[in-house]
């Protein structure tokens, strides 16, 4: 397993226990001292809140709370690091009460200063990590997005750019001219998910502000008047022994807007595929990293695909061709890889009721 391979695997392994830990998530909106704030507060499996987080809207800058188990009611510690970054102070208190669905409270500085907190629930869809992230960045004047002028993507894109210093920089696409019924909803969904990455880099950038970094960008790997293939780049490092490294790949269809869940509404791989599908994905993998006569290559791959507990996606549309992304789920066997095979090999493991022919994407 490479370094790239492993940091993946921590990444995800953080990702997982977060998701875990925070189950049970609050968004809010309100002020403090009459600035308004955006607030997300981390309940337990006793419906207490755990942690939190907030953001003064007009600064876009994320900082972290954490709860004093010592007292009764609702008491949260606001967290800074030390100007030398060595250790985490508390800088500030909250005392909360519930008053219906609102909270209402103090905010008091360690030098004594106070003021009031009043809180009431976001307006939102559904309460997510993502849900804070994108609040924020929709709402708070710092971390707007913008187009970077003379700078396009197969022509057919615009480059959307948001940069915090050197350190903090987010890169993104929107459909130049919105042509196909689904444009406009596809650039909503790409902006959304460029929303998220800045109030990711914020949260990056509130665990070690200046030891860490958040870069990423979106490139073009397909594109024309029917659909949308992007991979999305991430660089990344919040502290720790290594950074972060990985990307994404979307696939949309032009015309409904929608993202193309592949292995789900066009493809069946697994199940009672499985058996006929895999010698065709060893039969590609063994062509693209063997040479045609190194049998012990072969052999190695083969018996990799022996062990079991692989996992399988298509991920991403390129020309006459889908992407298919395998991984296993050990530590030992990770060897994450992309294999592109033609729409002609897959016609047997299309499905029946498939909402989508990707033959006729080219």
């Amino acid at each position: 397993m490479n370094t790239k391979q492993f940091n993946v695997l921590i990444f995800i392994l953080n990702w997982l226990v977060t998701a875990f830990c925070f189950a049970q998530l609050r968004v809010y909106t309100g002020t403090i001292a009459n600035q308004p704030v955006i607030v997300e507060l981390s309940l337990n499996e006793q419906h207490a809140i755990d942690s939190g987080r907030y953001a003064y809207v007009k600064y876009g800058k994320i900082i972290r709370l954490d709860a004093d188990r010592e007292s009764t009611g609702i008491l949260l510690n606001e967290q800074a690091w030390s100007a030398d970054e060595s250790e985490q102070i508390i800088v500030a208190k909250w005392q909360l009460k519930q008053q219906g669905e609102r909270l209402l409270g103090q905010w008091q500085s360690t030098e004594g200063k106070t003021a009031a907190i009043q809180l009431q629930p976001a307006k939102i869809q559904s309460e997510s990590e993502q849900a804070f992230h994108v609040l924020l960045a929709q709402q708070s004047p710092a971390l707007q997005l913008k187009i970077q002028q003379g700078k396009t993507q197969a022509g057919i894109a615009s480059q959307l750019v948001w940069q915090q210093g050197v350190n903090f920089n987010v890169q993104g696409i929107q459909i130049k001219n919105v042509t196909a019924s689904g444009d406009a909803a596809i650039n909503q969904s790409l902006k959304t998910m460029l929303q998220n990455d800045i109030g990711a880099a914020q949260d990056c950038y509130s665990m070690r502000p200046n030891r860490s970094d958040f870069k990423n960008w979106t490139d073009i790997l397909y594109g024309n008047p029917l659909v949308l293939t992007i991979t999305r780049h991430f660089d990344v490092y919040c502290g720790g022994a290594y950074p972060s490294n990985w990307i994404e790949r979307h696939s949309f269809d032009r015309k409904s807007g929608l993202e193309l869940q592949i292995d789900q509404q066009i493809y069946q791989f697994e199940a009672e595929n499985t058996d006929a599908f895999r010698p065709l994905l060893l039969k590609t993998w063994q062509n693209s990293e063997c040479k045609i006569k190194d049998q012990t290559c072969r052999k190695e791959l083969a018996e990799q695909f022996a062990a079991g507990g692989i996992s399988l996606s298509a991920i991403g549309i390129v020309k006459t061709r889908i992407i298919i992304h395998i991984s296993y789920p050990h530590v030992a066997q990770a060897g994450d890889t992309d294999l592109i095979i033609p729409f002609s090999a897959l016609r047997p493991f299309k499905r029946a009721n498939a909402t989508f022919n990707p033959e006729q994407w080219h």
